[in-house]
């Protein structure tokens, strides 16, 4: 299923695209939590039609905004016929729906809300920033819901998303280290740019409205990180594809912990908007990177020469 994104057209649109593509995804999430199935739909047969009916609509409106996503992205006919295939699956798993709580809440499940281990780690270890064969070996789909982690994956994981936006400053001797930000601009992306704390690896940050994404090349290969605010508090999601030492991945504020032989790994913190900068300073410094492979705990590190030394 999985192509290679493309995105066309001035730096402005490109901005507007990948807005829309936030905006998209949120929409259709809300749509996923408003037809989760309630025990009072099968009352009686009316509320029971009824909900299937709000199944339906909820269906040609999420159809809608992903077929938007993709043409977005410039996704070949053969990705968008295979959507509308997938719709009208989705759309035969739910007629005559069985008036039995257990088989309608499967019914969802299955089609809208699941999201299988061994998909999210196909994900995660096929989808990495900076990486030729980005998305290659990712798996097939099921639900909706895996199928917004793949497009959400293959857009903030792709570097050239980034290159082709509005840039507002940048700073560095080469590519190999330099600083780039993108995007509107913003005090608080602006600020982590100003005074990013490494400043030998090519680091791409992307201020949109409602979030700021960072993607930094040679930190766990290539480190993203997505800011965004909830509730005046900002929210701190970040996926390392690479583990290049398991000990000091486990140190990470907020990391799921990793075991030796992890490919990846992922975490979540919280900050304020006064703490936001030297949380965040505090974590880049201490992902590993190739060298700390090498190191006790790195996916290089012998133990003989460990005692040894």
């Amino acid at each position: 299923m999985y192509d290679i994104i493309k995105i066309g057209g001035s730096v402005e649109e490109n901005l507007k695209k990948i807005e829309l593509f936030f905006d998209y995804n949120m929409k259709v999430k809300k749509l996923m939590h408003d037809i989760a199935f309630k025990g009072e739909y099968i009352y009686n047969q009316e509320s029971l039609i009824e909900y299937e009916d709000k199944i339906f609509k909820a269906l040609d409106i999420i159809e809608t905004y992903l077929l938007k996503i993709l043409l977005l992205f410039e996704y070949s006919e053969n990705s968008i016929r295979s959507l509308k295939e997938r719709f009208t699956k989705y759309r035969e798993e739910f007629v005559n729906m069985p008036r039995n709580i257990k088989e309608i809440e499967k019914k969802y499940e299955k089609n809208i809300s699941y999201m299988r281990k061994e998909f999210t780690n196909s994900v995660n270890e096929n989808f990495a920033g900076y990486y030729l064969f980005s998305g290659a070996n990712v798996l097939e789909p099921n639900s909706i819901n895996e199928y917004l982690r793949l497009l959400h994956a293959s857009i903030v994981n792709n570097e050239e998303v980034y290159h082709k936006m509005p840039e507002i400053d940048s700073m560095g001797e080469d590519e190999s280290s330099s600083l780039h930000l993108y995007g509107h601009e913003n005090e608080i992306a602006y600020e982590i740019f100003k005074d990013f704390p490494i400043r030998d690896v090519r680091v791409d940050i992307l201020s949109l409205s409602d979030r700021i994404l960072i993607m930094a090349r040679d930190l766990g290969h290539a480190l993203m990180i997505e800011i965004t605010l909830k509730n005046g508090m900002y929210i701190v999601n970040y996926f390392i594809p690479k583990v290049c030492n398991y000990l000091m991945v486990n140190e990470l504020k907020g990391v799921t912990e990793v075991k030796k032989d992890s490919k990846f790994a992922k975490g979540v913190f919280e900050a304020e908007k006064d703490s936001l900068k030297g949380a965040l300073y505090d974590f880049l410094v201490k992902v590993p990177r190739d060298d700390d492979m090498f190191k006790e705990g790195g996916l290089c590190y012998k133990e003989e020469v460990g005692k040894a030394l």
